[in-house]
């Protein structure tokens, strides 16, 4: 005979069976989530989706994919991983590494990167190329001004789970050859650049004020800082004055605010995290000679994007995003990429500053977008 212990369980079990279809015919409001889950269209029947079982496994995804309350059972999923066992899902493109410091993926990835598919020779065609264009927009008073941008792994190195790591000798390839080779390169090209990632490691600031530790990106003040650095650049390359001041606060975070973008993402409740984040202020600029900013590169740039404007040292500043995306104006309006028509030229030729992101997870990807912007702006300069 069934206890009453054994009724219960059953009836709880026919509860959660039966709760995710009725809240989705109901129509339940279900909990935001962060990130994207990518939809799953219904399958077509076949012989032969049916007998290799492609056609169950697509049918399985469609049939999950429409269940209601899907970000709740999201939640409760990674809830229970991070606080339990200090894990996130198969899958996840978030990391959980000491101390509760949160990575991305990639940066992992990269961290632990060998050289088998790495080829100097094209980052040294690379730095050319680059040399190139900065000398040519020199002679114009004109600045080009790359930044090597660190990975997370490489602040936070210490955070990193040796679980995670693989035997690759010291230093890691990612130093020894990617990181030190595009500096080899640049300078062997006498290219004036920034090395964010020497100036934040050998920064005196406490790294939480450069870099979150539940963050993918930098801070604002971090990117204050390389935005520092950039502004010196250009006066060292153009002869025309560009001072930029750099005031850090603490103020209390918001659930919008970057330093929280991986947190966001790991959709949980109860993440640890810091309650303050950093803060910029600027004195008012006493310039008279207002210069226009173009940023390349990838999210690290939204960070350099609005300081620039928030130090009101730029007459304009815009997000060449990806090269396929250009954000400009006060509400960062977005328009498409097109390269070699009139309104690119308008658009991208006139800038006194270029401003090109090399952040180090991506720049030893052969035929990124940097190769095809480097491409577009030398032909139409030349």
């Amino acid at each position: 005979m069934p206890t009453l212990r054994d009724r219960i369980v059953v009836v709880a079990f026919l509860a959660v069976m039966i709760l995710p279809f009725a809240a989705k015919h109901a129509h339940v409001r279900d909990h935001a989530i962060d990130g994207v889950i990518a939809k799953a269209p219904h399958p077509t029947l076949t012989f032969d989706g049916v007998r290799d079982e492609s056609f169950q496994a697509a049918y399985k995804a469609w049939f999950e994919n429409r269940l209601g309350l899907e970000g709740y059972a999201i939640y409760i999923d990674n809830t229970l991983l991070y606080h339990l066992f200090d894990d996130t899902k198969t899958g996840s493109s978030v990391r959980i590494g000491s101390d509760h410091v949160l990575f991305m993926d990639e940066d992992i990835w990269y961290y632990n990167r060998d050289t088998a598919p790495f080829d100097p020779t094209r980052l040294d065609a690379f730095a050319a190329r680059i040399a190139d264009l900065q000398a040519r927009l020199r002679a114009e008073h004109r600045a080009f001004v790359p930044v090597i941008i660190p990975s997370k792994t490489t602040i936070y190195r210490d955070m990193v789970p040796a679980r995670w790591t693989r035997d690759l000798g010291t230093p890691p390839p990612s130093d020894a050859m990617f990181y030190r080779t595009m500096k080899r390169a640049l300078d062997s090209h006498h290219v004036t650049y920034v090395d964010a990632r020497e100036l934040l490691v050998t920064s005196s600031q406490p790294r939480a004020m450069l870099w979150g530790p539940t963050a993918r990106h930098w801070s604002a003040y971090g990117a204050c800082l390389a935005l520092q650095q950039i502004a010196s650049r250009f006066t060292e390359l153009t002869g025309r004055r560009l001072e930029y001041d750099c005031h850090a606060s603490l103020g209390e975070g918001s659930s919008y605010d970057d330093d929280y973008d991986l947190l966001r993402l790991l959709n949980a409740w109860g993440v640890a995290h810091d309650r303050f984040v950093p803060r910029v202020t600027h004195e008012p600029p006493t310039m008279t000679d207002a210069v226009s900013v173009m940023f390349v590169g990838t999210s690290f740039c939204w960070a350099l994007l609005r300081d620039a404007e928030l130090s009101r040292r730029f007459r304009s500043a815009r997000l060449d995003y990806y090269n396929t995306t250009l954000f400009t104006g006060p509400d960062h309006a977005p328009t498409p990429v097109q390269p070699r028509t009139p309104e690119w030229r308008d658009a991208f030729v006139g800038e006194d500053l270029y401003v090109l992101d090399l952040f180090e997870s991506y720049y030893a990807v052969p035929e990124s977008f940097l190769d095809h912007f480097l491409d577009e702006l030398g032909s139409e300069l030349h």
